[in-house]
C-alpha cells in the first residue's frame, strides 16, 4: 500500500507458514498491516500431525488485520514481544482442527502487547485457544499488556496445563480471563 491511497483492513492476505517444511521459519522485527490474517502458521492437514515452530517468532507487530492478527492452526508458536493491535477479530487465535491425532494447538506469548481487537463483539478474545479437536491452549501468557479487547484471554476447553502470570489485563468489555473447561469454568 503506498501513501496515496486509503489503505482498509483485508487490502492483502497476509503471510502464510503452511506445513511441515516451514518448521525452521524466522520472523523477526516486521510490521504487518492491514491484512485479512496478518500471519497463519500451521496447518489442519499436515502429516505428521501440527507443525513445530522451532524459532521464536519475535518483535512482530500485527495491526488492522480484518480478522486475527496472528493464526495458528494445528501449529506450536513461542511470540516474544508480539504487539497485535486493533484487528478486527482477535489478537491471536489458536485452533486445533484435526480430531484424534493427538497434537494441541499451543502459543507461548512472552513480552507481548495485545489490545484493541474485536471492538465491542463479545464473540472475540484478544487471545482465544479453540479447541475443535485435540485441543489448544496458550501454554504460557507472561508479562504481557492486554487491553481493550471484549474478552482478554479466552480458552475453550484446555487440554493441557496453562499458565497465566505477572500480566496486566485491563479493560476488558466482557470478561479478562475466561476458560471453559470440562471439569469447571473459571471466570475471573
Amino acid at each position: 500500500v503506498d501513501d496515496s491511497s486509503s489503505p482498509s483492513r483485508g487490502d492483502w492476505g497476509g503471510v502464510e507458514l503452511n506445513r511441515s517444511g516451514t518448521a525452521e521459519s524466522q520472523l523477526s522485527h516486521v510490521y504487518f498491516r492491514y491484512a485479512r490474517n496478518g500471519i497463519r502458521v500451521g496447518d489442519v492437514f499436515s502429516s505428521p500431525s501440527g507443525v513445530v515452530y522451532t524459532n521464536t517468532f519475535e518483535d512482530i507487530w500485527v495491526d488492522q488485520s480484518s480478522d486475527n492478527g496472528f493464526l495458528v492452526r494445528e501449529g506450536a508458536v513461542t511470540l516474544e514481544r508480539l504487539r497485535s493491535t486493533k484487528n478486527g477479530q482477535r489478537g491471536v487465535e489458536l485452533q486445533d482442527g484435526n480430531d484424534g491425532n493427538g497434537f494441541v494447538a499451543r502459543a507461548i506469548i512472552r513480552n507481548s502487547e495485545i489490545s484493541g481487537n474485536g471492538g465491542s463483539n463479545t464473540s472475540y478474545a484478544g487471545l482465544l485457544a479453540q479447541s475443535f479437536g485435540d485441543g489448544a491452549a496458550f501454554t504460557e501468557v507472561s508479562n504481557s499488556t492486554i487491553s481493550g479487547n471484549s474478552i482478554g484471554i479466552q480458552m475453550e476447553s484446555p487440554p493441557i496445563p496453562v499458565s497465566i502470570l505477572g500480566n496486566e489485563i485491563t479493560n476488558s468489555s466482557s470478561h479478562g480471563i475466561l476458560i471453559n473447561s470440562q471439569l469447571t469454568r473459571i471466570d475471573l
